[in-house]
């Protein structure tokens, strides 16, 4: 975030950098959830330094027939799916980490997932975490 940025200012600049959508789709996006507790890793001189940080997550409707696009080359593409598939994408480790929170924070707050499956798609991460989590 930038010095004085909102979450949801962040998160609306993002989406237009990363994503392509509109100030007008954004102003209309809601909360996933108040906020999570997350892990923020920064990697400085080949060692991992981890300090607890809070993730924000908006739910975004763009118009019918659009969506999001790689607007500034640092996002491969968008795609859209159903809860169920998004479920079987994060357990079979298709997410990294950062990617798959949000997924999860959404389908924990429509009900598709319980609060004790939380962090169940960590077990089968992408790629290994640096330093021991819970499910290692």
């Amino acid at each position: 975030m930038v010095v004085g940025e909102t979450p949801a200012q962040s998160i609306a600049r993002e989406s237009a950098e990363e994503g392509g959508l509109s100030a007008e789709v954004m102003k209309k996006a809601r909360p996933i959830r108040g906020g999570k507790k997350i892990l923020n890793m920064d990697y400085v001189e080949n060692k991992t330094h981890a300090r607890a940080g809070r993730g924000w997550g908006l739910e975004a409707r763009p118009e019918e027939g659009s969506g999001p696009a790689p607007a500034d080359g640092e996002v491969d593409g968008f795609y859209l799916t159903t809860a169920a598939e998004a479920q079987v994408s994060m357990l079979k480790g298709e997410f990294t980490p950062d990617a798959g929170k949000i997924p999860e924070e959404w389908l924990f707050s429509k009900g598709y997932i319980k609060e004790c499956e939380m962090g169940e798609g960590l077990s089968v991460l992408s790629r290994e975490l640096p330093f021991p989590t819970m499910t290692q």
